[in-house]
Formats: structure tokens, sequence, C-alpha cells
């Protein structure tokens, strides 16, 4: 901004005033509940604790947030150490905190509200509420916890462990558990070393577990399901299941890649007619014992009787180089009599080197309001390299 004016001795001046600006958008704060979802408790003896985060939506920083709701009034079995709660200041992650707990006497459910005020950041008096579902139950449940998570997958022929945990979901104890759909009977690719189980008591990490082991040979996708049984601790007799959904894939596409001495790539090749006619009589010519060094196949022969489109007509191969490497032929009969042949080519590459990777901070989307900043920073890093007598390719640059 500029200006002029005359000095004391009559003389014509000028100057420039600049100051700092910015445009906002006016933010709210918002309550979130940990852990998500409806809490749940058992009546009596149970207890969950509850903790509430309050948070602006765009991270600046609003003030003088004051819970309104009487916390010494909350509904029955819902209770909070401090009768009133207020922050001077709320942002993102600054912990403006509130722990409750809920520890029911009687079978109930609803829907605790806290409702609050604060000044948003342009001064503005604004109000919110946050509201938590919960609900109490006479009696527990025992509840499967599998490991890994969500869907199992893994590439035919090869093998993945998975465990399912049986836990209460109150920690009180249950009697008289055991598996009752059959172990023995379960879908193809799937295995356990044991064939029934059972405890006599379940609660918390008690350690009831089921292991099991997903080995697919075909493509193929399904729900395992295991269903069981028990008896609570009000002597009531009960059953429950696990779903637990798998997957089986060919992988990898395009060029093979492995770290030497490190490197173990699963490869499976999936052989099928190109127009869904079948074809007989499919035999390697190239021995699965005579493969480039560092590959081995899952059989030491390999045929199909009859070649399609999805009959599963699959060699297994395996991938684990010991030394720097980069770069099998097959016979048939087709539909119309004829004899023929053919080859696959997958090209592979060994490498003794990690890539170099880079990680920003702070991670995740970078989230600013208009003609903000925000400092990123990358940083490069790379494994330790493995020695060897002589470099097979040019050294790569230093990051600085």
């Amino acid at each position: 901004m500029g200006y002029v004016y005359t000095d004391a001795t009559g003389v014509g001046r000028t100057g420039t005033l600049t100051f700092a600006y910015l445009s906002t958008s006016e933010n709210n704060v918002t309550g979130t509940a940990s852990p998500a979802g409806q809490i749940v408790a058992r009546a009596p003896g149970g207890n969950q604790s509850v903790t509430m985060t309050f948070t602006t939506d765009n991270g600046r920083p609003a003030s003088n947030l004051a819970v309104s709701t009487d916390l010494s009034a909350l509904p029955a079995g819902c209770h909070s150490v401090m009768k009133t709660f207020a922050c001077e200041t709320v942002s993102a992650g600054n912990g403006c905190q509130l722990t409750l707990d809920y520890a029911p006497t009687a079978t109930d459910s609803g829907t605790l509200t806290l409702s609050f005020k604060y000044m948003d950041n342009l001064g503005a008096e604004k109000s919110g509420s946050a509201a938590v579902s919960y609900v109490s139950s006479s009696d527990n449940n025992i509840v499967g916890a599998v490991a890994p998570s969500g869907q199992i997958t893994a590439l035919v022929g090869a093998a993945q462990a998975v465990a399912v945990t049986f836990t209460t979901d109150d920690g009180a104890p249950v009697s008289a558990f055991s598996i009752t759909s059959p172990i023995s009977a379960l879908p193809s690719g799937w295995s356990s070393a044991a064939a029934s189980l059972a405890c006599a008591s379940v609660a918390t990490d008690n350690g009831c577990e089921l292991v099991l082991t997903y080995t697919p040979t075909t493509v193929a996708a399904g729900t395992l399901q295991l269903i069981y049984g028990y008896t609570n601790d009000t002597g009531i007799a009960k059953t429950g299941t696990v779903n637990i959904p798998y997957a089986a894939s060919v992988a990898p596409l395009g060029q093979v890649n492995a770290v030497v001495g490190a490197g173990n790539q699963a490869v499976s090749v999936t052989f099928d007619t190109d127009d869904g006619a079948i074809a007989t009589g499919l035999t390697l010519d190239t021995s699965p014992a005579s493969l480039p060094s560092g590959w081995s196949a899952s059989v030491p022969s390999f045929t199909c009787s009859t070649v399609s489109s999805g009959n599963g007509c699959m060699l297994g191969l395996n991938y684990s180089p010991s030394a720097i490497a980069s770069g099998t032929g097959y016979s048939y009969t087709d539909n119309a009599g004829t004899a023929k042949t053919g080859t696959v080519s997958i090209p592979y590459a060994a490498t003794a080197r990690d890539n170099v990777v880079g990680t920003a901070a702070p991670s995740g989307p970078i989230d600013l309001t208009t003609n903000s900043t925000k400092t990123v920073a990358i940083t490069f890093r790379a494994r330790r390299r493995q020695r060897r007598k002589r470099p097979l390719y040019p050294r790569p640059s230093r990051w600085s």
C-alpha cells in the first residue's frame, strides 16, 4: 500500500506499507469415538472404555471448546471421570480427548449424544454434537479372528498359512468349545494338521487356535465356513460361524524378477486353447529337470490329457536365483487331429541390488486451505548392496 506526505521541513515524500494476509474458509469441530461403531459390553460385569477425540475439519485451530452436555447425568451405564470438559484450542491431533466408560448393570441400548460449543478460526461462535451408539447383553459370545485378515489369497502351487483364534467378545470365559463342521472335509486346497479342535475353556488370549494351510492347485475362489458350538457363561448352548473368503491366482505376468540369494518367486504357466475347443495329449518337450539355473518345477514331468479353456492344465514353477542372470517347448494334438508344437517364453532377471525408494513426510494426502503452504520432505534410501568380485554393470550415482 503506497502513501504520500509532507515532512516537517515541507518536503514531499512517499512510502509503502506491506502486510501479510491469507484467505481461508471457516472450520468446524467434529467428535470421533474410538473404538468406532457400536460400543458393546456385557451386563453386568462388562466394561468398555471409549475415547472421544475432537478435531477440526481443516486442520486450522478452533478455540474455547466446551462440552455442554451434563457429564454427571449421562445415560445408565455411561460414566465420565470429569464432570466438565473443555479445550482451549482444537486442531488436528492436538490431544483434545474426553474419556468415557460404558459399564452397564442391565441389558440396554441407546445413543449417547455429546453437545459442545466452540469458536471457529474466523471468530464465530458455533455448536456441534457427537453421537455414540451402545448396547449391552446378558451373555457372551465367541468370535473367531482370522489372520491374515480379509480374503486369503495364494498363487497356485504356493502355500499360505492361516490362523483362526477363538475368543469371547467380553473377556468372560465360555466352556465346551468345539468345531462341529468336519475339518477333514475342507474345500480343495485347504488342509490342517489337526483333525479336530476342542477347547475346555475359551476367554481372551488362552490359545484356542486352529491353524490351516491354503495350497491351491488350480485357479479358484470361494468361502471356507467353520461352524462351532459352545456353552456361554450363563449356561446356554450356542453356535457360531467363521467365514473365510479365499482366492487362488496365477502370477506374475511379464518379466519375473527376484533378488539373488533372497528371491523366491512362484510362477504358474497355464495352457489353454485359443478357441475353447479341446486339444489332447499335451506334453513338455523340455524336461522340468533341465530348466535354466535358478528355476525349478513342482513336478518331475508334466502332461495333460486334454487342454481347453479353464480346465486347469497348469505347470507350477519357482524362480530362486543364486547368481545374476537374465533371459519351455511343448507338443500336442489339436482338435482336428494334427500334431503340433509350441513354446512358452518367460523373461526373467535376477539382481543383487534392491531398488531405491522415496518416502514422503508427512505421508498421505497433503490437505491445505487456499494459498497456504506446507513443507514436504522426500527421503531416498536403498538396501545394503551385496558385495561381488566384479561389477556386472556400472555403479549407480549417489543420491544427495
